[in-house]
């Protein structure tokens, strides 16, 4: 059986030339399809095309619900283009037209595509070309799977996309669904040329590994009558070249096994908003933060870079975001609609008092005006001294770690040469980062030596 269809032109123009659509973003549609179908595993090949020189060969295969009666669902749906998908409850979903679209372009850049599916019961297969401007879905002998799921496969893909990046975009457009997230039992694991994807939660909340000195907060507003989720992280970093994780071996080692991020800091295009759907991302960042006060898209700058905010619509089915265009290009749209002002304007005030903080503690270059360890103990070392008549005295010595709520101290039985205690102070990053300055720490440290040196039955703490 062969079945036709023209495709609507207007929504090809926009998968070959929308930059909302980039190559990631095509093989996501086919991912987006194999989530919605509820697979718990996806494997991806992405690797050079064998018959088409120059192009690049794509296999998504899943083990989800496949497409339902497959000798005749698969080429029902797929040449049901244009139309909003909706899954077996009826439910609205907003991916799909992305995965149709895929299939025709590819198809008619003259590549190969197959799709192969099996719902648990029986099992079919077809192929997608491009002839005399129609495309057609034609049965293609047997289906080459005996249990439930999907696997396309579409070979003479222009792009220049490589595996390693395509990993990195998985890592975090899928972090919610995956079993790092939702469990072992509830999770999605995905491969890709058979290594596993290992996700990344790009605003920092898992349970265990933390680093405190990212503040979080999290909100909701009203805006166009449903509800909307927003929250945000404030990591106090300056960017590519000034790195206020410096003295964190912690969190610089732990960015440094992070992909998606920067060596061992922050990526600055990763900072913006985060739009959440369905338990993935359909934007990452993109340096985007909405608007101002004039409301201007806002400028970014090192001054943004460790900002990220996520945004989820609580109530509705979120439509808004779901479009064909994933791009920023869309919210800036979004955000000129009055209904949409409320939403707006609460991230413009969470990022501009997120970029009052950092300004707080930089200089106009970006570069962070917090001074190290050995600088706060030789301040403290110098009050102390002065107070004793006995300057360049090793009174304390200070380390900054990544977790804690407030300055510990401990103190080992070492005394100075003018018989005073050494003390070894412990100060989270968390504690001072929202200071204006290290003044208040040198102070508070210097009193509490101060205390120690008074107390003479104090002992390790």
């Amino acid at each position: 059986m062969t079945k036709e269809m023209i495709p609507n032109k207007s929504i090809i123009g926009s998968i070959v030339k929308s930059t909302g659509f980039a190559d990631s973003d095509r093989i996501i549609e086919l991912t987006d399809g194999a989530s919605d179908a509820n697979a718990t595993t996806i494997d991806i090949t992405w690797e050079k095309s064998e018959k088409f020189p120059g192009k690049r060969r794509l296999v998504v295969d899943d083990n989800g619900d496949g497409f339902e009666n497959p000798t005749t669902g698969i080429s029902t749906i797929l040449s049901d283009f244009g139309a909003i998908p909706t899954d077996r409850d009826g439910k609205h979903k907003a991916f799909g037209v992305g995965t149709r679209g895929f299939c025709v372009v590819v198809a008619m850049e003259g590549g190969d595509v197959f799709c192969d599916s099996h719902d648990g019961v029986t099992g079919g297969k077809v192929n997608i070309t491009w002839e005399n401007e129609t495309c057609k879905i034609k049965d293609y002998g047997y289906s080459n799977r005996s249990k439930r799921g999907t696997t396309f496969t579409l070979d003479g893909i222009n792009s220049n996309l490589s595996p390693t990046e395509l990993k990195k975009i998985l890592s975090v457009k899928y972090y919610h669904s995956s079993k790092r997230a939702k469990g072992e039992l509830n999770g999605m694991d995905i491969n890709v040329n058979g290594k596993s994807v290992i996700f990344h939660d790009p605003l920092f909340r898992w349970k265990d590994d933390i680093p405190e000195v990212f503040y979080h907060e999290e909100t909701t507003v009203e805006a166009n009558g449903d509800t909307y989720r927003l929250y945000g992280v404030h990591m106090i970093h300056g960017g590519e070249k000034n790195q206020v994780f410096q003295e964190l071996s912690d969190v610089s080692e732990h960015l440094t096994k992070t992909p998606y991020e920067y060596n061992d800091g922050l990526k600055p295009s990763n900072s913006g908003l985060y739009v959440k759907r369905n338990d993935r991302y359909l934007s990452h960042g993109d340096a985007f933060f909405g608007y101002g006060k004039k409301k201007n898209v806002r400028n970014k700058g090192h001054n943004l870079n460790g900002i990220r905010i996520e945004v989820e619509n609580m109530t509705g089915d979120g439509l808004e975001f779901g479009t064909i265009n994933k791009s920023k290009t869309q919210m800036q749209q979004m955000m000129q609609k009055p209904e949409f002002e409320p939403l707006f304007d609460k991230i413009a005030e969470i990022v501009t008092r997120y970029e009052a903080d950092y300004k707080r503690i930089s200089d106009t270059k970006g570069n962070s005006t917090r001074q190290n360890s050995d600088i706060i103990a030789g301040r403290v070392n110098n009050e102390v001294g002065g107070i004793y008549g006995s300057p360049f005295q090793p009174y304390v010595d200070v380390e900054f770690i990544d977790k804690g709520e407030r300055p510990t101290f401990s103190v080992n039985g070492t005394m100075t040469m003018d018989n005073h205690k050494s003390v070894h102070f412990q100060v989270p990053e968390s504690y001072r980062h929202r200071d204006d300055n290290d003044d208040t720490l040198v102070n508070m440290l210097t009193e509490l030596t101060l205390f120690i040196h008074d107390n003479k039955n104090i002992g390790d703490k």
